[in-house]
């Protein structure tokens, strides 16, 4: 617990050891010395060792130390030769490192043996040479004088480290993205002397580099002249920073399988001020960046980055970036705070929360994160191209600001849709049966939260979205063109919440073989995204009478419905909608058989979609077998697309009546349509054009058996 010292804990602890009594006596100094020092499963605090190993053997005057020890994958060996003597100034300690072996995770070893000399007062340490990291660590020299303040010295120089070797140390292993740090290098030195922490002197040099065997690119493209060159007086500070990466492909690194970044970035800046306060200021500039978020298909390319990052914090002139036809602009500033205690902070966010909100901090619920940052950033988007899905795009424009304060993250503005094409899907997606199994590279899902599962990242939204003009919906039958405007509230990304009104401004409904209108067409979002509230009527045009479907309800439990005005029976509102007639004019089994199945699949659900029938696979709208049509006026001004029969005043033989025929028929458009008919037996046959005129009026021209021209004209009546 906080306060409390940290234990010791020992498992089992082995001595054996003889030594002189007076080991500072010179009459001592040849005496025999022999220890021998086992311990086991040693504990400090958080820290464990699983064994350690100690062996001082020979006399004070000459003798032979070794330490080892063992801590889960990581062994330590040191041997050590050493030598006490007893001047009359005080008493000197010489050895040398035989000695220094570190393996496990990584390795690290003495190249040469290393002298080391120690008094009361001192100790120096010359020509220490360690491999480790895949390079080189030369301490030249070493030197801590404690007569009085802490005085020291060092010089020394590095080589040929390697960043990659890092990777089993920081629990990276395995990770195929690590290739890309294959050939990258760091060297640097250092001459460095002081007094205290009031006065330090001298300077430190480090610089990366990438280096590629004959014939192979560098992946990064690093140069030898990127690195750091810091110098100290006193306590004052003087450097200068520079770093050239022709490729930010190693920020993948960090980004996890679903992002891919690349592109260029140039940092070139001062480090000033004092030790107790640097002063950085660094500017950042970047180019031909691009952003890949496999998931959702977006790709951002074309990026520049300007920006300074100093001790006001990070300042963003801009970062700008290309999407289709479109661009993104990020502009603002943001500085790192203390935001104190974390519970103290968190209260009086709520409490601040709650007055935005206009609520009691009991009722106003969780509040948006809350970052140790204070700044606002500008979002402006030009015909922005937002990724929907396959063969998708939604292009968007406007201004947003995300706002970081006391109060938390927030997300605010106002968009508008330039133009948009968004394809529905089916309500049922295709799934694997249980019995095939995917073998091959694991594509990341998105796992399922469970309970207390918090989010990354939670902004407040106050978004205004308009739809303007040019959005358009296709599939499942549906082609319109949608307005309105909502209000995105809520939370990002994981909580957002609609209050809005889209309208379909116009648009059809392909069912049965016709292309139905909506004359009405209202979807009400008042919080859930998915469950908005339906007004919706679609009605089939070019007929005398206005009959059609109508939806209410909610998007999850939609209530749909057949209308028609005038009034008149479901019978008929069925006949009239899926054939273009009334009931008692459709005749015959076949329609009445297909006016069940049609209303079957309109009302009783399997979201109202059925196979393509015989006529819809071969490109037709009408593929019927019957009787010959009738040709007077009353049956001319229905749209008369499926043989019926012929009526008593017809001036049609009577052997015609019986004559079945095959009828194929085709709707050029809304209002033209064209059919043939063909007598299994006899001379029938008819080909027919009919033209919605509009309004009951109703032009048809027929040629074959029966020649006629016609301009019609009907009225229903209650």
């Amino acid at each position: 617990e906080k306060g409390e010292p940290s234990r010791l804990g020992l498992k089992e602890l082995k001595l054996d050891a003889t030594a002189p009594l007076s080991l500072l006596h010179p009459d001592g100094l040849n005496d025999p010395l022999d220890l021998v020092l086992a311990a086991q499963q040693l504990t400090l605090g958080d820290q464990k060792l699983d064994a350690v190993n100690v062996g001082l053997k020979g006399s004070p005057a000459q003798h032979h130390l070794s330490v080892g020890g063992r801590m889960g994958k990581d062994r330590l060996q040191v041997r050590l030769d050493g030598a006490l003597s007893l001047p009359r100034s005080e008493p000197v300690y010489r050895a040398t490192l035989d000695t220094v072996d570190l393996s496990g995770r990584t390795s690290v070893r003495l190249i040469d043996p290393a002298p080391m000399v120690l008094t009361a007062n001192q100790l120096t340490l010359d020509d220490f040479s360690l491999s480790a990291l895949g390079g080189r660590v030369n301490l030249k020299r070493l030197l801590l004088d404690w007569t009085g303040p802490l005085k020291y010295e060092t010089v020394g120089q590095l080589d040929g480290l390697t960043p990659l070797e890092l990777h089993q140390l920081l629990g990276l292993d395995g990770q195929r993205e690590l290739e890309v740090l294959q050939g990258v290098r760091s060297r640097g030195q250092w001459q460095l002397r002081g007094q205290g922490a009031d006065a330090l002197y001298g300077d430190i040099r480090m610089s990366i580099y990438e280096q590629a065997s004959a014939g192979q690119k560098k992946r990064l493209g690093l140069r030898a002249d990127n690195g750091a060159l810091i110098r100290f007086d006193g306590r004052k500070l003087d450097g200068k920073a520079r770093l050239d990466i022709p490729s930010i492909e190693l920020l993948n690194l960090f980004a996890g399988p679903d992002m891919a970044f690349d592109g260029s970035l140039h940092v070139d800046g001062t480090v000033t001020g004092t030790l107790d306060s640097p002063l950085v200021d660094l500017a950042l500039r970047g180019n031909e960046l691009s952003v890949l978020q496999r998931s959702a298909g977006m790709r951002l390319s074309g990026g520049t980055l300007d920006a300074r990052l100093d001790s006001q914090g990070l300042r963003l002139k801009q970062l700008r970036f290309s999407a289709g036809k479109g661009s993104l602009l990020l502009q603002g500033a943001a500085r790192l705070v203390d935001r104190g205690d974390p519970k103290q902070a968190e209260a009086r966010q709520k409490t601040a929360w709650a007055a935005l909100m206009e609520q009691s901090v009991k009722n106003v619920g969780k509040p948006p994160s809350l970052l140790p940052m204070e700044g606002a950033f500008d979002v402006t988007l030009d015909h922005f191209l937002v990724p929907v899905g396959p063969g998708q795009r939604v292009t968007i424009s406007g201004a947003t600001r995300l706002t970081s304060n006391h109060v938390g993250l927030i997300l605010a503005g106002d968009m508008a849709v330039d133009e948009g094409l968004i394809e529905l899907q089916g309500s049922s997606a295709p799934t694997l049966p249980n019995d095939v199994k995917v073998t091959g590279e694991q594509i990341p899902q998105d796992q399922p939260e469970t309970a207390g599962t918090e989010q990354s990242l939670r902004i407040a939204s106050d978004l205004v979205v308009k739809m303007g003009d040019k959005l358009k919906i296709n599939g499942m039958g549906v082609e319109a063109r949608l307005g309105g405007s909502v209000q995105v509230r809520g939370f990002l990304p994981a909580e957002p919440a609609l209050v809005g009104l889209v309208k379909i401004a116009e648009g059809s409904y392909q069912a049965y073989g016709q292309n139905l209108q909506f004359t009405k067409g209202r979807i009400r979002f008042n919080g859930p995204v998915d469950n908005p509230s339906l007004d919706m009527e679609a009605k089939r045009p070019f007929v005398p009478v206005d009959v059609g479907l109508s939806i209410t309800g909610t998007a999850q439990n939609p209530q749909v419905a057949l209308y028609s005005r005038p009034s008149m029976s479901e019978n008929d509102k069925l006949s009239w909608l899926v054939l273009g007639v009334p009931a008692e004019e459709a005749g015959g089994g076949a329609q009445a058989l297909a006016l069940q199945q049609a209303g079957s699949l309109l009302l009783g659900g399997n979201d109202g979609v059925r196979g393509p029938s015989i006529a819809e696979r071969l490109g037709l709208d009408v593929l019927n077998y019957g009787y010959a049509s009738d040709a007077s006026a009353q049956a001319g001004v229905q749209n008369t697309m499926t043989p019926k029969g012929v009526a008593s005043g017809s001036s049609t033989d009577s052997s015609a009546a019986e004559t079945g025929v095959v009828s194929l028929g085709k709707r050029i458009n809304d209002r033209l349509f064209v059919s043939y008919e063909k007598g299994v037996r006899g001379v029938w046959n008819l080909l027919r054009i009919q033209y919605t005129l509009g309004k009951g009026y109703v032009f048809r021209a027929q040629s074959g058996t029966e020649n006629s021209v016609d301009i019609l004209r009907s009225r229903t009546f209650d």
